[in-house]
């Protein structure tokens, strides 16, 4: 379990709300389902047996303004690092990863200022994309969404950031696109 470079993340609609599952060389290997609108509820990914592995913990979350999310590690319980929107980006989706001492290790930004605005006015169908960089501007890993729903993530260089991280981060940012 991440191992892969890559990671597909499949969003579902289920009867009781949203389903998500993590997919590595084409196998699941996390599941997670919440109720549709449920965005300000911790959510936990599981394995298909329904062993924990990671946590993610909504700190704050004022839709379209700010968000934090802690992500933790389901096994041990420790903190992997914090998701945190600034204020700031109005224009430009903008996400920073800092670890559990404050100090940002990565960037998630919107690609496109114009698909950020054409995506949240007019239609929520447009696909989004996000690109992760370091702290020094050079990516390492890329969140795209997808027109059929659901989004897909990509990583470029897995010794730069976490693996349970970027999953984690993907999860909780196709979370915020699906109801902001």
């Amino acid at each position: 379990m991440f191992d892969a470079a890559a990671y597909r993340i499949r969003r579902r609609r289920r009867v009781n709300g949203i389903g998500y599952e993590v997919l590595e060389d084409g196998d699941v290997i996390l599941a997670w389902t919440r109720r549709t609108a449920d965005l300000a509820a911790d959510f936990e990914l599981t394995t298909p047996d329904g062993e924990p592995v990671l946590r993610v913990t909504i700190d704050n979350l004022v839709p379209d303004v700010t968000a934090a999310f802690t992500v933790v590690d389901g096994r041990e319980g420790g903190v992997l690092g914090l998701i945190k929107r600034d204020w700031g980006s109005i224009v430009r989706r903008e996400f920073e990863l800092v670890d559990r001492y404050d100090l940002a290790f990565a960037h998630v930004r919107s690609k496109s200022r114009l698909l950020h605005i054409a995506r949240n006015q007019f239609i929520k169908l447009v696909p989004y994309w996000y690109e992760i960089t370091d702290p020094e501007g050079r990516p390492i890993g890329s969140i795209k969404g997808g027109f059929r729903g659901g989004c897909s993530l990509e990583l470029c260089d897995t010794e730069a950031l976490d693996q349970r991280m970027a999953v984690g981060t993907a999860v909780a940012v196709d979370a915020v696109e699906m109801l902001v």
